[in-house]
C-alpha cells in the first residue's frame, strides 16, 4: 500500500496520498479532518453519487444543493446564491472524468475561507489547464471500485493533498486512532 501511495501522488503531483477503503471513506474522513463546526454547510451539486451527500451529513454537517449546467458541472449563478457566511467547504464532482470549473469557483471564493473539496472519484488522470484534477483543494477523493476508469479487485480509494495536517487526521482515522500501524511498515 505504501508505494501504491508515493506513486499515486507523485503521478498526481501532490506532496501526499493516503489509502483508505473507498472513495465513499475518502470524502467521509478527509471532511472529518478538515475539522469544520457541526452544522457548518457544505455546498455540493445536485448530480453526484449519493456518498457525497452522505460524506457530509456523517460529519454532522449541513449539505446545500447547488443546481448544474448543462455540462453537469455546478451553475455558477446558483452557486453564488447558495454561498452564505456558513458555508465553509465547496465540494466539486469531476463526473465523468471531465474538469468541473475551477478557476470561476475559485474567483466566487477567493475572499472567503471556503475550503475546496475535490471529489475527483471519476477522473484519475483527467487535467485541467496542464494540471492535474486532486491538486487545487485542501484535499481530493479517488475511487477504485472496479467500474471506475481506475479499477481494483473490489473496493477501495485514496486521498491526495498538500496539506500534513489532513493527512496526519486521516492516517489516525484510518489506523483507529493507532499511531504507528503493528501490521505493516510506516
Amino acid at each position: 500500500m505504501y508505494e501504491f501511495e508515493k506513486e499515486f501522488a507523485a503521478y498526481n503531483n501532490a506532496k501526499f496520498c493516503i489509502g483508505v477503503n473507498s472513495g465513499t471513506d475518502a470524502l467521509r474522513l478527509g471532511i472529518k479532518a478538515m475539522e469544520l463546526s457541526q452544522r457548518s454547510e457544505v455546498i455540493i451539486p445536485v448530480n453526484t453519487f449519493s456518498a457525497s451527500a452522505f460524506s457530509v451529513i456523517e460529519n454532522n454537517l449541513k449539505p446545500v444543493f447547488v443546481d448544474i449546467d448543462e455540462d453537469y458541472g455546478i451553475n455558477l449563478e446558483d452557486l453564488k446564491r447558495k454561498v452564505t457566511e456558513k458555508t465553509k467547504a465547496i465540494m466539486i464532482v469531476h463526473l465523468y472524468g471531465q474538469p468541473e470549473k475551477i478557476d470561476e469557483i475559485k474567483s466566487i471564493i477567493k475572499k472567503s475561507k471556503i475550503q475546496l473539496i475535490e471529489d475527483a472519484c471519476q477522473a484519475h488522470g483527467s487535467i485541467y489547464k496542464g494540471k492535474k484534477i486532486g491538486t487545487f483543494g485542501i484535499f481530493s477523493a479517488f475511487s477504485f471500485y472496479p467500474s471506475k476508469n481506475l479499477g481494483a479487485y473490489g473496493d477501495s480509494g485514496a486521498i491526495i493533498t498538500n496539506n500534513p495536517s489532513i493527512v496526519k487526521e486521516v492516517k489516525l482515522f484510518r489506523e483507529y486512532g493507532q499511531r504507528k500501524n503493528i501490521y505493516m511498515k510506516n
